[in-house]
């Protein structure tokens, strides 16, 4: 529980917007990892892409491929289908700052594809959305359409569940 205690007191500084402190939790965190243990392939790939973020946020996007790049390596390597979308968003997020539209189109639909095979609805909405407005900058209408298709899909999908539900 030390891991993702540390971890948790990181990613809230960064929220906080305190980007010094976050790193600093984060440092430590990789000193605990040297003196104890291990937090497992788990944790550790969730931090990674916290790092990432916040390395994004902070505009060294050096540091945020390094990061991102160790997360997607322990994420497939371990099979974290549940992990896998969200490495993708991050990634595509990075591309975007990068101002990278191919590839952030590609890793968006990394994820779509990601979150399908973990019937992840929320991020195939999301994403969608997000896709139709980067088509819609490349004006590539065939893919806006298809794009916003999928997003009016899966949201008519959601609410109706949700209709059902209550």
């Amino acid at each position: 529980l030390l891991f993702q205690k540390v971890d948790e007191i990181a990613r809230m500084s960064a929220k906080l917007g305190d980007t010094k402190q976050a790193l600093a939790a984060y440092d430590y965190l990789t000193k605990l990892e040297k003196e104890l243990y291990s937090p497992g392939g788990y944790i550790k790939s969730s931090v990674y892409m916290n790092i990432a973020d916040i390395y994004m946020n902070i505009s060294e996007y050096d540091k945020a491929q390094n990061n991102l790049t160790k997360a997607m390596a322990l994420n497939t390597k371990n099979n974290y289908r549940f992990r896998i979308p969200r490495a993708l968003i991050l990634q595509a997020e990075l591309y975007l700052k990068q101002k990278d539209t191919l590839n952030a189109i590609l890793s968006y639909e990394r994820s779509i594809d990601a979150a399908e095979n973990i019937n992840a609805f929320d991020v195939i909405k999301s994403n969608s959305l997000i896709l139709t407005e980067l088509y819609n900058s490349t004006n590539n209408q065939a893919k806006v359409f298809e794009y916003k298709t999928l997003y009016s899909v899966i949201k008519d999908s959601l609410f109706n569940n949700e209709k059902e539900q209550r």
